[in-house]
């Protein structure tokens, strides 16, 4: 399993509201059913470090980390009581919590070392959550304005999603390039803007922002006013804090790409948004788990109309590079990819499919496959075409291509036993195309033949 992403949720002067903030965000990760560390990097936290020190457990804590180079950890459930504060019943998810300091501190201590937030960096990346890996880590980090939380949003995430009011955008951007200065490499940042006004939009704030900051909010939340309970310090939440948490866990997840936890909901999304490394990396998972599954998956769902051509063609190519997928399973997909090319959208798809039915020749050639010889002939004759169309809108000689196309289909037609059916896909293709008196002596004999 891949390491979680690490998201760091900051600010420039602490706001009790956003503690209340990542805990709503981890609640809707949970939602989708990954496992979520909730990490109190802030020992002077107004809300989240009494809330935390509440828990039934005290498990490992961020400074604790920071001192030993621990290899993995447990830590502390915590899904009944975020349950608690957002009135829910249940969560796909697991959420686990680590607390900042392991007895409250009244002083933020300063900047640690880099071996240090690297050793708790390390011991984050295998943090267990209900006895499993964890997907994702959000990070309450301490304020901007503080040398610690200057560090540890240099050294410690994946991602910075600042808080920003407008009024704070220079000095947020000055903190920024120091964080930046400390990392001395790319850090993604995800800006927010913290903003009352009923009538904001992204669009009105963009010019000032890249004016100061060079970059643009994805999301804005409401600043609000958190009360807790004098009886037994249970944490009220705001209808604010909860909708906008809400959407920016979902922002955050749609801007970083993060792979649904689901590998069937991971291909879905991917197919959605067009995402091939990502339905790659979903039907990849799918092949490690099951491989007959997976297969009777893409036949099921991604070879029909309604998953895209970019799908199709990422799962293809996972079968392919997966090693457990056989030439036989391969040859069946590959049938149903290349009837989803069209001579008026050339892709560069066509490229490597045509590569895979290059494979699958040599293989039926050797032996080692044995589908039914025409069928696999005119699917990589088809492949050729689709490649062809390909090449002539990028100025490049195809003919090598076609004559290629043109030699499959004649050996298919001397071969072919079966329905005419067969070389339908192939019409499709030569009928619009330059070469369509050539193929009708091609495909006609068998036809007639087929049909007497």
């Amino acid at each position: 399993m891949s390491a979680p992403l690490i998201i760091g949720l900051t600010e420039l002067e602490q706001q009790p509201w956003a503690d209340v903030g990542a805990i709503v965000m981890a609640h809707a990760l949970g939602g989708y059913g990954y496992r979520v560390v909730l990490l109190d990097a802030d020992p002077c936290s107004a809300v989240l470090g009494p809330w935390g020190a509440a828990l039934p457990q005290s498990g490992p804590s961020l400074l604790g980390l920071m001192r030993s180079w621990m290899v993995g950890f447990a830590t502390v459930p915590a899904t009944d009581e975020v349950l608690e504060i957002l009135q829910d019943a249940e969560l796909p998810g697991d959420i686990g919590f680590v607390r900042a300091a392991d007895a409250p501190m009244t002083e933020r201590p300063g900047a640690p070392t880099p071996r240090a937030v690297q050793a708790a960096r390390d011991a984050l990346r295998r943090a267990f959550v209900a006895h499993e890996r964890a997907h994702v880590v959000i990070v309450r980090l301490p304020p901007l304005s503080t040398a610690l939380g200057l560090s540890l949003a240099a050294q410690l995430v994946d991602v910075l999603v600042p808080l920003v009011p407008r009024a704070q955008l220079r000095d947020v951007a000055l903190a920024l390039s120091q964080v930046l200065s400390l990392r001395g490499a790319e850090l993604p940042v995800l800006p927010v803007e913290v903003n009352a006004a009923a009538d904001w939009s992204a669009e009105d704030a963009e010019d000032e922002w890249l004016s100061l900051t060079r970059l643009v909010p994805i999301a804005r939340v409401h600043p609000a006013i958190i009360v807790q309970s004098a009886d037994d310090d249970r944490i009220g939440l705001p209808i604010a804090v909860a909708e906008d948490f809400t959407a920016l866990a979902d922002a955050v997840r749609e801007h970083t790409r993060l792979p649904h936890p689901d590998a069937y909901e991971q291909v879905w999304e991917a197919d959605a948004r067009e995402d091939g490394p990502a339905a790659y990396a979903g039907f990849m998972r799918l092949i490690e788990a099951d491989v007959a599954g997976a297969q009777r998956f893409f036949k099921a769902s991604l070879a029909g109309r309604g998953a895209t051509r970019r799908s199709a063609v990422e799962a293809m190519r996972a079968m392919v590079d997966s090693g457990v997928v056989g030439e036989e399973g391969i040859a069946e997909a590959f049938k149903y990819v290349v009837q989803k090319f069209r001579r008026v959208e050339p892709d560069a798809l066509a490229e490597y499919v045509s590569e895979v039915g290059q494979s699958l020749l040599a293989a039926l050639r050797l032996g080692t496959l044995r589908a039914r010889a025409p069928r696999v002939l005119i699917d990589v004759a088809d492949a050729q075409l689709s490649a062809s169309f390909y090449r002539q809108t990028v100025g490049q000689t195809v003919d090598g291509l076609l004559d290629q196309a043109e030699a499959l289909l004649l050996q298919a037609s001397k071969e072919a036993k079966l329905a005419p059916r067969l070389f339908a896909p192939l019409w499709r293709w030569v009928a619009m195309h330059e070469l369509a008196k050539r193929v009708e002596t091609w495909i006609w004999p068998c036809r007639c033949s087929c049909a007497g």
